[in-house]
């Protein structure tokens, strides 16, 4: 077979034509041309700059060769004999930061897989150094296992491809925990052999970075073994008591926690400490660049050492605060936690969400891997709104057909909740930019959900009035599934604050809509669950009391005990179980109305820079803005002619002179309205201490403050446009004129 010819390549210097032809360019300028287009330009923007091309950090350090693993070994320059206490400091401190920046969405083969002890560790002899790998490369699998498990994570959290390389999957738990282990046990006999008294100062370093290599040795084996304890889907006690897995979590926290405390006060003992660039022996950055898509990868900057130890103590300290699920026993109280817990700052990393779900649903929808979600919602249900089907009100024999069929009809009802519910518990372990995207489609579930429970209700409301159990049920289970509606609905809204998607021009109608319909429709949910508690608790007990009587008839004619019990009937009456959510929604209402009048007030007074009116049409923005919302027929949608109907009074000024007295109404009302919510909330805090209260408190008092003085004319000529600030509260801003 003839070979094909030699291609012969003629290549010619452009340096000096293309140096004397970007002089016409100004900076950041680019040329066009039909051969040049928007993606050759982003290409030629990236190439040669040290942020975006990988290539350009291995010119920047100059002709260092980059070695593999078999030429290190090769050229000495990795040692697998015997590695010195200083040395293996440094491995340990450098993987804890290979394995944090994985963590915040970094590839595997940038990070851990740079340790080149990572990618062969039954290569090594030192046993220390083989022990901490591998019960390293352990931790790596079992996170990438939980993370997926969870599915909680999307590509700019985790990167869970290993590129081939092996994660110790071949190495049982068991001898991964003995290799540590006797490690362990040997670096201890060094330390109680040693005797201070008679030691030199070279000998006491020694010693301290002998107890540093025994300290890290020993938070790993922990940290593996704390991981262990969520891997509940193989373990055969799957089902064990929620409350004992959740103290051995504890403890194995804040042992973990106190090793890494020591690991922190001796960091400055490994070789390597404090160098800008990895200088340090396994450890060879660009190792695996030829793995990586043909892109241009950015350079992955590792955490420093302290700020990676540091990480793992606030997972730590999250793992122990996420412990308190288990006093959640109600799905709505657990979901409140979940969101609360996402919402924390710093944000939680993709590790600690995925845990969380792995420790409230370990199993396929069993709760802490015992209780069926089926029966979690329905005791939710049954708390919330206390149905007569769930409650044994609709007078229904057991055993009797009827009450077969309408047994099935519930389950099946609650086996439909299943899913979006559980996906509602699912969202809130993503990052916030994930979980306003997934609420946006959780709405069409929801809303298929409520018109099946609004069938349920219908359907059992017949068999009430057949039985004459004397209790409607007719939006009952509805008021149910609209609660969780609303929520939606309104974390959906608000979202928009906390990743910052709206424009100022916007806040007036997003206010408005949550002030006049969603929050409104959220209160008049709870008032109708309590109206329902209310008449459940008469109901059982009157009957209780009827019971009392009979029995008291035979005895004394029944005088004393009809007394008593109408006393309790009494009491019963006046106690409210949802005052306290029916407040803090008012409150919540009320500060939104402050904020919807303030921002009519300043458009009117010009204080709200608008875009060019050629380049906007606000009715497109209102549709894109409540898109999402549209998918839910209760509550409808408030198409933009009714809201342009609706607030024509609050926009209708004509002169100069009426736009300003109209404008001081406006931020009259809207002290009102805050003052009104201050007062409600100052109130709800002898009830709890939550920080959430607190801050919308700070908030009311100090817009309160602002909207006074802008009532009074301050700042009104030649001020600049308001400032909103959410450092105190992520949707609910201070307002700030200057």
């Amino acid at each position: 077979m003839a070979r094909p010819p030699e291609v012969v390549y003629s290549w010619t210097d452009i340096t000096s034509d293309f140096k004397a032809s970007v002089k016409d360019l100004e900076l950041g300028e680019l040329a066009h041309d039909d051969l040049f287009g928007l993606f050759e330009a982003m290409s030629a923007i990236e190439m040669m700059d040290p942020k975006m091309d990988a290539g350009m950090h291995q010119i920047t350090n100059g002709t260092k060769k980059i070695l593999s693993f078999d030429q290190a070994v090769k050229t000495e320059k990795l040692e697998l004999k015997k590695v010195n206490p200083e040395q293996f400091i440094g491995i340990v401190d450098n993987s804890i930061a290979c394995l944090v920046t994985w963590l915040e969405g970094h590839s595997l083969a940038q990070t851990v897989f740079i340790n080149l002890y990572a990618q062969h560790p039954q290569k090594i002899e030192d046993r220390n150094l083989k022990a901490f790998i591998t019960i390293f490369l352990k931790v790596v699998d079992l996170i990438k296992d939980y993370i997926n498990q969870a599915s909680v994570f999307e590509e700019e959290d985790f990167q869970p491809l290993v590129y081939g390389f092996r994660l110790a999957s071949d190495v049982p738990e068991a001898k991964a925990l003995a290799l540590i282990k006797e490690s362990e046990e040997e670096l201890m006999k060094e330390i109680k052999n040693f005797a201070p008294s008679n030691s030199s100062a070279d000998e006491s370093q020694e010693m301290k970075e002998i107890s540093a290599v025994h300290t890290r040795l020993r938070f790993f084996r922990h940290f593996y073994q704390l991981l262990l304890k969520f891997n509940r889907r193989e373990s055969p006690n799957a089902s064990v008591n929620a409350n004992s897995l959740i103290e051995d979590i504890l403890k194995s926290t804040h042992v973990c926690r106190e090793a890494l405390n020591s690991c922190l006060q001796t960091i400055s003992l490994g070789s390597g400490y404090g160098a800008e660039e990895i200088e340090i022996m396994g450890f060879e950055p660009q190792v695996n660049q030829r793995l990586l898509p043909p892109t241009f990868p950015r350079y992955t900057q590792l955490r420093s050492r302290a700020d990676a130890i540091n990480n793992l103590i606030q997972l730590m300290d999250r793992l122990k605060a996420m412990c308190k699920i288990k006093d959640h026993t109600n799905f709505h109280s657990a979901l409140d936690f979940f969101y609360n817990i996402g919402r924390q700052r710093p944000p939680p990393c993709v590790l600690s969400r995925s845990l969380l779900q792995l420790l409230y649903i370990p199993l396929c929808n069993r709760v802490f891997g015992q209780q069926p979600l089926t029966e979690v919602l329905q005791d939710a249900a049954r708390i919330f709104i206390a149905p007569p089907a769930l409650t044994g009100g609709l007078g229904l024999v057991a055993g009797t057909q009827q009450h077969a069929q309408v047994q099935e009809c519930i389950d099946q009802l609650f086996q439909q909740c299943v899913r979006p519910m559980g996906s509602l518990v699912q969202i809130a372990g993503h990052n916030l930019a994930r979980q306003r995207d997934k609420f946006g489609h959780i709405l069409q579930d929801l809303a298929a959900l409520q018109e099946e429970a609004d069938k349920v209700d219908a359907y059992l409301h017949t068999i009430s009035l057949q039985t004459d159990s004397g209790r409607s049920h007719l939006a009952c289970l509805g008021t149910w599934v609209l609660l969780h509606t609303l929520r939606t609905m309104i974390q959906y809204l608000f979202s928009g604050f906390e990743l910052s998607l709206y424009s100022v021009y916007e806040y007036h109608y997003i206010f408005w809509y949550l002030y006049e319909f969603l929050y409104g429709w959220l209160i008049s949910a709870y008032n109708r669950a309590e109206s329902f508690l209310t008449e459940h608790q008469s109901m059982a007990e009157y009957l209780k009391s009827k019971g009392k009587a009979a029995s008291a008839t035979n005895k004394k004619g029944g005088q004393s005990g009809n007394g008593k019990n109408k006393k309790k009937k009494e009491r019963s009456a006046t106690g409210r179980p949802y005052a306290k959510e029916i407040a803090y929604c008012q409150a919540v209402q009320s500060m939104c109305g402050g904020y919807y009048k303030a921002m009519v007030a300043m458009d009117l007074e010009g204080k709200i820079r608008r875009p060019r009116t050629e380049f906007d049409d606000e009715r497109v923005r209102y549709e894109h803005r409540f898109a999402a919302l549209g998918q839910v027929s209760t509550p409808p949608l408030v198409p933009y002619v009714q809201f342009k109907e609706m607030t024509k009074l609050e926009f209708n000024a004509t002169d100069e002179n009426d736009k300003a007295s109209h404008a001081s109404n406006l931020y009259a009302t809207a002290c009102r309205h805050f003052h009104h919510a201050a007062t409600i909330l100052t109130a709800l805090t002898g009830q709890s201490t939550d920080e959430n209260v607190t801050s919308l408190i700070r908030v009311c008092k100090t817009n309160c403050v602002v909207m006074r003085l802008l009532a009074g004319g301050h700042r009104r000529e030649g001020a600049t446009g308001p400032q909103f600030d959410f450092t105190v509260h992520p949707h609910l801003p201070i307002v700030k004129v200057t």
